[in-house]
């Protein structure tokens, strides 16, 4: 049985029908998904989805069910721009790759040459391009958000945040870091080799020469109110808000658009890729990274062994795009909601394109999980005690961390040892886990409050990383660093 119609529910007696609105009516091989998915939005469970699937070259449906904006009863459309998140740095990615096409960049210069970057806890090496779009560059994750009004319109503000938040923490080179900020690294580089804003070298290079005409780098004003509003997983309406670094997890297009991008990817023929990219450059999109990431990630795709997955999850939205190269598929779906409702629907017309699954197939979540959500074991050459300091304000602060068979605790400055939550030591090395916010953690009162994760590579005698602090990104974000005792 597929997937959403074991957790579709009946809607409510009497619920008024959702309002559909079809460009491609669905194939007949989909009608028993599509009506799972009008009883989802029906029974308020989805507030909208909008579906674009191609196979071998031909849309074969293509509709939005529900309402971009509830409170306006305001329908969505297949022209309505969703939220991107995390998908936006698979777009970030092609078009890098345009500008190294034009001979403005190089993917294995370091990128000083361009964009100088702050070095912190002891780091040495600067990352080249190519390290930043396979998450490798050494640079944290982290991210702002804002009120729409609030977005800095000046570009030295911007530069500022971004300087004082994604400084080089790791070597790079040798830990796989899924960070947003790396991606905002890359795009300032652009600006500076182009002397435009990204939003203005993405338009010309990818979204005008694909006709992704509903697609933004960064929401304009004018396209606000017919933007899909952004939900909580329990239908909340929640707050229209820029999200930066845009090119990491800031971006808006429309799940045809997407679709567009996907068979571009696809694409073999010369006159369907050439106008984006060249042969050479185009099938650097399904090459394994040359660094840790391998196989796993690559300039914003994650890989599988069917094709490329470029998803992402945000406060209020979720969208994913699946590339079959094998079968010719592109499945690209939105969805206004925070949750994994679009990659639930995307996984599901899969399905039905594909047939079931094979049950002896590994599992997609389960293989990254073990490779990157590994719960931890202490392991030799961990375990034991580690001294160093953490840059707190003006000041480093002391930083003290206790490995041992099956926890780690932690104490900065002069406050209590503190136990990591969900500790993982993942198959890259990065020993992860969450700080209590609240009590006698030794942190300033500007992280008060502030959900806490602790991120550390471990390179034999040395422990170095960072902390980062949901809900107050805009303070410098702090790097840590400690060896063993």
């Amino acid at each position: 049985m597929l997937t959403l119609l074991v957790l579709a529910t009946l809607a409510p007696q009497g619920a008024p029908a959702p309002p559909t609105h079809a460009t491609v009516p669905a194939d007949p091989r989909f009608l028993e998904l599509r009506t799972s998915l009008v009883e989802r939005v029906q029974s308020g469970r989805v507030p909208s989805i909008t579906v674009s699937v191609r196979e071998a070259g031909r849309t074969v449906w293509e509709e939005s069910i529900g309402w971009a904006d509830r409170e306006r009863a305001l329908a969505a459309t297949p022209t309505t721009p969703y939220a991107l998140g995390s998908l936006s740095k698979s777009l970030t990615g092609t078009t890098m790759l345009a500008l190294v096409d034009r001979g403005a960049v190089d993917l294995d210069v370091p990128v000083n040459r361009w964009l100088p970057l702050r070095h912190a806890t002891g780091v040495v090496g600067i990352p080249t391009l190519r390290q930043l779009l396979d998450a490798s560059g050494g640079i944290p994750h982290g991210w702002r958000s804002m009120p729409l009004e609030a977005m800095p319109a000046d570009r030295p503000t911007w530069d500022a945040w971004l300087e004082a938040n994604a400084p080089v923490v790791f070597t790079p080179g040798t830990v796989f870091e899924y960070s947003n900020l790396s991606f905002g690294v890359a795009a300032r580089v652009a600006e500076r080799v182009t002397g435009r804003d990204f939003g203005s070298v993405i338009e010309e290079l990818l979204f005008g020469p694909l006709e992704m005409e509903g697609s933004f780098a960064y929401l304009p004003a004018d396209r606000v109110g017919t933007a899909a509003r952004p939900y909580d997983g329990d239908g909340t309406p929640l707050p229209r808000v820029a999200v930066v670094p845009e090119a990491g997890l800031g971006m808006y297009a429309t799940a045809p658009d997407l679709a567009r991008f996907g068979a571009f990817v696809l694409a073999s023929e010369e006159a369907d890729r050439g106008r984006v990219l060249s042969a050479a450059a185009h099938a650097m999109l399904w090459r394994d990274a040359a660094g840790p990431s391998g196989a796993f990630f690559h300039l914003g795709f994650w890989h599988s062994p069917e094709g490329l997955i470029t998803n992402g999850n945000i406060a209020g939205a979720n969208a994913h795009l699946k590339i079959d190269r094998g079968r010719g598929l592109v499945v690209a779906v939105t969805v206004n909601q925070t949750g994994s409702e679009a990659d639930q629907a995307a996984g599901a017309i899969l399905d039905v394109l594909r047939g079931p699954p094979d049950p002896d197939a590994p599992d997609g979540g389960a293989v990254y999980a073990a490779i990157y959500r590994t719960p931890y074991r202490g392991v030799s050459g961990l375990v034991g005690s580690w001294r160093g300091e953490v840059e707190l304000g003006d000041r480093p602060q002391p930083f003290l961390l206790e490995a041992s068979a099956d926890s780690v605790r932690v104490r900065v400055a002069d406050g209590a040892w503190v136990t990591l939550g969900w500790p993982t030591l993942n198959h890259f090395g990065e020993l992860r886990g969450t700080i209590p916010a609240e009590g006698s953690n030794g942190l300033p009162a500007t992280l008060a409050g502030a959900s806490l994760s602790l991120v550390l590579a471990w390179e034999q005698d040395t422990l170095r990383g960072y902390l980062l602090a949901r809900g107050a990104t805009a303070v410098p974000l702090p790097a840590a660093a400690a060896r063993r005792e």
